[in-house]
């Protein structure tokens, strides 16, 4: 069956207020995410919770909200509705906000549950509408929403932090006001939303122009997810370590050098789009990952000075090909937009996290040399892992 997920062809022409106002989904519901982290010391020291019970919120917040993505994306390629993005949007920052308000572990747990659905429930469906109205440019609208999202995560403790110390931990439903403002405005646009679904299935001459789903090149495609995902967290936890452990340098330095790695992360991944968009996918996909792989391998025998140098280049290659990789996978999986946007968006990362998280276990047996040599091999596995992609769509 066709669905809306088909790339707009060229002649369809872009809808930027709507892709501004899923960008704007995407910063709301990644806040509501980076909203969770930021007020679990608030419950540890005002509710008592153990550092278990504060695991287990991020446990439950993960699983709701990306693991769970492939089967709400599978959901939303049979209903297709336009009402799943402001709906999860809303859901997410309702449920987040009240975690601060529950009387009861079970109910803040319930709450974190809640909002983490909502999330979850955002992601396929605003994934699956950005090549809709992005008309011939999807990599770069790609990278738009990806970079809408990266902004959520510095939003989300900002607004917590703020919230909580004026209202307590009252204030955490302060988390909501932006969603609720950006599901308003998401759902002004659902008419244009509609249309561009409409628009685009009208110019795809058939049911069957879009070709069968290619499941065996989709999973080289979110193989490679999971390796450059591992690489990502990895160093989003070790940078700052290294830093400080083995180039003595101040625990100020070392957040600089993650600051510096996330912003020019988002700047690959804007850049990344526009140049696959005009040169193709390939060149950025297998050139950000050749990149990758020397670029952390001299991270650990470079002074202060050239690791904040490594640390802006590691940023551009490891996201270049972010938005890219979630264009690829919806037009591998024609059929299955959504899902297939889950499946890279939510479950991929889930499990790159989850090999990331495992570093730890590395770092206190055979210390953080021998972490930073294994991101250096991940990464080389990303970049071979890369040479098997299918590019062309």
């Amino acid at each position: 069956m066709a669905t809306e997920g088909h790339a707009l062809p060229q002649a369809v022409r872009a809808d930027r207020r709507a892709l501004v106002a899923i960008a704007a989904g995407h910063l709301s519901s990644d806040l509501c995410q980076g909203a969770v982290p930021a007020f679990l010391p608030y419950l540890i020291s005002r509710r008592g919770l153990s550092y278990a019970e504060a695991s287990a919120l991020l446990l439950a917040l993960t699983v709701s909200s990306s693991v769970i993505q492939p089967a709400l994306g599978h959901a939303s390629d049979r209903m297709q509705g336009a009402w799943l993005m402001p709906a999860g949007v809303l859901a997410g920052g309702v449920g987040i906000s009240l975690a601060g308000l529950a009387g009861s572990y079970a109910a803040t747990l319930a709450a974190v549950v809640a909002g983490g659905v909502g999330v979850a429930a955002f992601h396929p469906e605003g994934a699956r509408y950005v090549p809709l109205v992005a008309g011939s440019g999807a990599s770069t609208g790609m990278g738009i929403y990806s970079v809408g999202g990266n902004a959520g995560f510095v939003v989300g403790p900002a607004v917590v932090t703020a919230g909580v110390a004026v209202f307590g931990l009252r204030g955490t439903l302060l988390v909501a006001v932006i969603p609720a403002l950006t599901a308003a405005l998401l759902w002004s646009v659902r008419p244009r939303l509609v249309a561009a679904a409409a628009a685009a299935l009208e110019a795809v001459p058939g049911e069957g122009a879009a070709g069968a789903d290619r499941w065996g090149a989709f999973t080289v495609l979110s193989a490679m997810v999971v390796a450059r995902t591992t690489v990502g967290y990895g160093l989003l936890a070790f940078v700052p370590i290294w830093f400080v452990r083995h180039l003595d340098a101040s625990t100020g330095a070392g957040n600089a050098a993650l600051t510096l790695l996330l912003a020019t992360g988002a700047a690959g991944t804007l850049l990344g789009g526009r140049l696959a968009d005009r040169y193709g996918a390939r060149p950025v996909v297998v050139g950000g990952m050749a990149a990758l792989c020397p670029l952390v391998a001299l991270l650990p025998v470079a002074g202060e000075a050239a690791g904040f140098v490594l640390c802006a280049a590691i940023g551009v290659a490891l996201d270049a090909n972010f938005g890219i990789t979630v264009v690829l996978a919806q037009k591998l999986l024609p059929s299955r937009p959504g899902a297939a946007s889950g499946m890279v968006l939510g479950f991929a990362f889930g499990l790159g996290g989850a090999a990331a998280a495992g570093l730890g276990i590395v770092a206190d047996r055979a210390g953080l040399s021998a972490v930073m040599a294994a991101l250096a091999a991940v990464a080389f596995l990303a970049f071979v892992i890369s040479l098997f992609c299918r590019t062309e769509g």
